[in-house]
C-alpha cells in the first residue's frame, strides 16, 4: 500500500490534487508500522530475558496521574468520566519507572479505546496482603469468559472486530504481562461480556522501616466472605 501510494505520486498516477490526501494515509501507516515494530522488539526483549528492569523506589500514584493526564484528549474525545482513587500520601512500590509507566499506558489506552462513548473508567491505586493493587476499570463491552484466559497471548484480539483496527498491534497486553513477569508480579482480567472489565495487577511495595515484605497469599484472591 504505502509503495504503491508513493510510486502513484511520483509518477503522476495520482494527481497533485488528490496527492496530500494519500500522503496522509502513508503517513499513518508509516507510525502505525513503526508502533508495530517497536512493540515487537520490546515483546522479543522481554521474552528474551534480555530488558534489563532498574529496580528502584517509584511512585506509582505519580505515575497512574501522569498517564491519565496524558490521555486527557483521547478521553475528552469520547466524553468519558474518569475517575482515580489513590492514597492519601504517596505511594512507592519496588520496579523500574518505565517500565511501570508502559504497564499503566497500555491498560489505560486500553480502557479508553475499548471504553463505551460516554462510558466510566476507573483507576484504583490500594493495598492488600502486604502488596499494592493497581486497577483498571471501563465500561463498554467487555471480553466473553471463554477468551479471558488468551487475551495476555502474543497478538491476540478478544474483539475480533478489532483485526479490521490497524492500530491494534495484538501485542498492548501480553507485553503488560511479560513486564509483569519479569517483576514475579501478578495480572488478573475480570470481565461482565457486555457491561465493563477491569484489569488488576500487583507490586511489591517499597520496603518500609528496613523490613521487607512476607509472601503472604495472592493478593488478588477474593477476599474470605
Amino acid at each position: 500500500t504505502i509503495g504503491g501510494f508513493i510510486d502513484g505520486i511520483t509518477d503522476g498516477t495520482i494527481p497533485p490534487d488528490k496527492a496530500p490526501h494519500y500522503l496522509e494515509i502513508v503517513s499513518a501507516e508509516v507510525h502505525r508500522l513503526s508502533r508495530l515494530v517497536s512493540k515487537l522488539l520490546l515483546a522479543t526483549r522481554l521474552q528474551s530475558g534480555m530488558q534489563d528492569l532498574n529496580i528502584t523506589n517509584v511512585d506509582i500514584s505519580s505515575i497512574v496521574s501522569s498517564v491519565v493526564i496524558n490521555a486527557e484528549q483521547a478521553i475528552e474525545d469520547k466524553h468519558l468520566d474518569v475517575d482515580i482513587d489513590l492514597p492519601d500520601a504517596r505511594c512507592f512500590v519496588r520496579g523500574d519507572e518505565d517500565a511501570l509507566t508502559q504497564v499503566v499506558t497500555n491498560l489505560i489506552d486500553n480502557a479508553v479505546k475499548y471504553g463505551n462513548e460516554g462510558g466510566k473508567i476507573s483507576v484504583t491505586v490500594s493495598e492488600r496482603n502486604d502488596k499494592v493493587l493497581v486497577s483498571v476499570f471501563n465500561t463498554g463491552k467487555g471480553i466473553a469468559k471463554e477468551q479471558l484466559p488468551f487475551i495476555f497471548d502474543r497478538f491476540y484480539k478478544a474483539d475480533r472486530s478489532r483485526g479490521m483496527d490497524k492500530s491494534s498491534t495484538g501485542l498492548g497486553l501480553y507485553i503488560v504481562k511479560s513486564i509483569l513477569n519479569n517483576l514475579h508480579q501478578e495480572i488478573v482480567a475480570e470481565s461482565e461480556y457486555g457491561h465493563w472489565v477491569r484489569f488488576t495487577f500487583t507490586l511489591e511495595p517499597a520496603k518500609r522501616g528496613g523490613k521487607s515484605q512476607s509472601p503472604s497469599k495472592s493478593a488478588l484472591a477474593k477476599p474470605e466472605q
